[in-house]
């Protein structure tokens, strides 16, 4: 991930771990209970809408 300085890595990394919490909570997926279920489509959402953050921590390009 060259293209992003080190914040823009810390945020990626971040939204993937949130996306995938979210995933893990589906209940399709895994079966939890009725209470995580319901919060797994909106903590998808955020970890896709935290990689996109990402865009504005690019570096420079060097010509």
């Amino acid at each position: 991930m060259h293209k992003y300085t080190r914040t823009g890595n810390i945020i990626f990394w971040t939204g993937i771990v949130i996306f995938i919490i979210g995933a893990a909570m589906h209940e399709n997926i895994s079966g939890a209970p009725e209470p995580y279920t319901t919060y797994a489509r909106p903590v998808m959402i955020l970890g896709v809408i935290v990689i996109l953050l990402t865009n504005f921590f690019r570096n420079d390009r060097k010509k």
